[in-house]
């Protein structure tokens, strides 16, 4: 895939600078040399201020997830326990500890966080869609017996999917894809998202950015 002169023209992808923390350096450097690829070939890449969704994204988030995960399962929690691992089973019991008025606020700084996402997409002046990186940290190796993170081979913080929580919390079109491989051969992923029902430029876009990896270096995936 070559990138598009004609169709990039004019197109603006827009950075959540402030929820980008911690990233590895593996990681910053392939995304970078990601968004020069794209400003090369004539698409704008600029930073946009999130303040809401930066700091109430992973909260609202994390309250939606566990109270909703409850509410599907709290027949089969209260009745059969023993049917979860420890882990689901301590998340699911969290959900149903999140009272009715706490969810709804988080439903309301939800809606608010879609307000200012949609808003930095719309307009003359709106960023097309976003891309930043799909995770902040490189993929660990899975050691044997190694099943759920927090075990010691797993080395992985409670933000190894946190960038991905906006478009997953909003409902918008995403898709995410390699950038770069690490020296042991894992992927260092990007993602791009962007407005309800623009599915096809989002992959499109993100399709143009994976093009930065030379054509030695590419690697088929087969389904399976």
């Amino acid at each position: 895939m070559r990138v598009d002169a004609g169709r990039s023209s004019g197109l603006t992808l827009g950075i959540p600078s402030s929820m980008l923390v911690g990233l590895d350096p593996l990681i910053e450097r392939a995304f970078n040399r990601a968004v020069k690829h794209l400003e090369s070939a004539g698409i704008s890449v600029r930073s946009v201020d999130l303040p809401i969704a930066s700091v109430w994204t992973a909260v609202v988030s994390s309250v939606t997830m566990h109270a909703e995960g409850a509410v599907a399962h709290e027949q089969l929690v209260t009745g059969d326990p023993e049917e979860y691992g420890n882990d689901v089973l301590a998340r699911l019991l969290s959900g149903l500890a999140i009272s009715k008025s706490e969810y709804a606020r988080a439903q309301t700084v939800r809606e608010l966080i879609r307000n200012e996402v949609l808003s930095a997409m719309s307009g003359p002046t709106g960023v097309d869609a976003f891309i930043a990186p799909a995770v902040p940290d490189v993929a660990p190796f899975i050691q044997p017996g190694a099943f759920v993170p927090g075990d010691a081979p797993w080395h992985v913080g409670h933000s190894a999917f946190h960038l991905q929580r906006l478009p997953s919390l909003l409902g918008l079109p995403a898709g995410s894809g390699p950038v770069g491989w690490t020296p042991a051969g894992l992927p260092l992923p990007i993602q791009v998202f962007g407005r309800p029902w623009e599915d096809s430029k989002v992959l499109w876009m993100l399709g143009q950015a994976m093009d930065v990896i030379p054509s030695a270096e590419r690697r088929t995936i087969a389904s399976v």
